[in-house]
């Protein structure tokens, strides 16, 4: 029943070759960095039978085929929130308060948890930029990173990104779009006082 699917894991279902393959972690910040480091909470996997996808992006194609591992089941549940964010929302804070080695105390117990290396920092910066890394580390897939993105950029917060977060050269994802939601085409149609995209 169409109630029953509207309870489905929609990040699970987009992957589970069901008949979809519309979303693969293939040229994501964590295709390269699983390869690396077998963190189990980016964990992807190769299909055993379908080698490329769909992949909902713009002029893409086909692609490589690679599943998350994350959510297993249509019925997995995604966090609205967890503990281990909270500890992540204490270190942020504590590196708006310039206590660099507090935060990384934290990301470093957090990581550790799951059978991971510490990441080193020497100062506050590179400290941020462990905090911005391990947050879509510990939260991938759970629908925050764009509200992060743009919590750093409305503060101007210190530290980098993975080259493939920073907002691209394409006109689809020009700098002034990468951290909105495009207004549906619908509302567009449908509304005189709604512009159209830039």
């Amino acid at each position: 029943s169409s109630l029953e699917t509207d309870q489905y894991n929609r990040i699970f279902w987009a992957g589970a070759s069901t008949p979809y393959r519309a979303h693969t972690v293939w040229r994501t910040v964590y295709w390269g960095y699983y390869e690396e480091t077998q963190d189990p909470r980016v964990a992807w996997a190769r299909h055993p039978t379908q080698t490329t996808g769909d992949a909902a992006v713009l002029d893409l194609g086909r692609v490589l085929f690679l599943q998350q591992q994350k959510y297993r089941v249509r019925e997995a549940p995604i966090n609205l929130s967890s503990g281990r964010e909270m500890r992540l929302i204490e270190a942020e804070a504590m590196l708006r308060d310039g206590n660099w080695q507090g935060a990384m105390t934290i990301i470093n117990a957090l990581r550790t948890s799951v059978g991971m290396q510490p990441w080193p920092a020497s100062n506050l910066d590179e400290a941020w930029t462990r905090l911005k890394r391990e947050r879509g580390i510990e939260l991938w897939l759970e629908g925050r990173r764009m509200f992060d993105l743009r919590r750093w950029e409305a503060t101007n917060t210190p530290g980098a990104l993975d080259p493939l977060e920073m907002p691209g050269e394409a006109s689809r994802l020009a700098a002034n779009r990468s951290l909105c939601y495009d207004l549906p085409k619908s509302e567009r149609e449908t509304n005189p006082n709604v512009p159209l995209n830039p």
